[in-house]
């Protein structure tokens, strides 16, 4: 009997499904959650600044609403790249249109 030949185990698991949907629109989805959650929290921030100024909010050259404006800025160039993301695995079947069509709405 031949001593190196190992026995391996018979894997009862069944094997792993194809995915249904493209890893470029999951991404694209995770963006845009993430865009919607930093919005959110731009406002938030804008109401804060506001707030603490006693409800007058600072002029356009206040750093404050700088910051501001460059967030928002940043949140939307971070869509674009969802929404970049999302379109190419539209064209490619019908099960990935769906979720970029859910994206991009």
């Amino acid at each position: 009997m031949n001593e190196s030949i190992a026995i391996q185990p018979v894997s009862t698991s069944p094997p792993d499904a194809p995915r249904k949907h493209s890893g470029l629109g999951i991404a694209s989805f995770v963006i845009g959650l993430v865009t919607l959650v930093m919005m959110f929290g731009v406002f938030l921030l804008a109401v804060a600044i506001n707030v603490h100024n006693g409800g007058v909010a600072p002029d356009e050259h206040a750093p404050q609403t700088v910051m501001l404006g460059l967030l928002v800025i940043l949140t939307g160039l971070i869509s674009l790249v969802g929404l970049g993301l999302g379109v190419p695995p539209s064209y490619r079947n019908p099960a990935a249109a769906r979720s970029a069509s859910l994206v991009c709405a």
